[in-house]
């Protein structure tokens, strides 16, 4: 098990609020219309309302 200090644990819940309130990017219909990110990052995938996180992953390469 992995121990983390508490100001690591805050850290992190920051960085999950600021992700969890960045602009909604709709997915395109068509693959190459997509924008995606020039640098690392992370993403969430939410459900067709918009309301559920379906998936959170990150960008390995830009």
């Amino acid at each position: 098990m992995v121990r983390t200090s508490e100001d690591e644990r805050k850290a992190i819940k920051a960085l999950f609020s600021n992700l969890k309130q960045a602009a909604l990017q709709p997915f395109p219909k068509r693959p190459k219309d997509l924008s995606a990110p020039t640098l690392l990052g992370v993403y969430m995938i939410y459900d067709l309302k918009g309301q559920e996180a379906l998936h959170v992953g990150s960008t390995p390469k830009a």
